[in-house]
């Protein structure tokens, strides 16, 4: 898989888990419409570092590497 896969394919999951989120936030009465700074940042896993990335399941900044073009 190259970059771009790899980066498409977490964008993909951050999108079904924020729809899963949303659903399950929904059977409990909360409106999630607002989205926060947070969640805006995590769209795009090339600014993970460190423990975000960890987080967040890539590992960019512990020991992984990416070039920018």
């Amino acid at each position: 898989m190259s970059v771009e896969e790899l980066i498409a394919t977490l964008k993909a999951i951050y999108a079904r888990e924020d729809r899963l989120n949303r659903f399950q936030a929904a059977l409990q009465g909360v409106d999630l419409d607002e989205k926060s700074d947070e969640q805006d940042s995590m769209s795009d896993v090339t600014t993970l570092t460190g423990y975000s990335a960890t987080k967040a399941g890539f590992g960019i900044g512990l020991g992984l590497g990416y070039v920018e073009e």
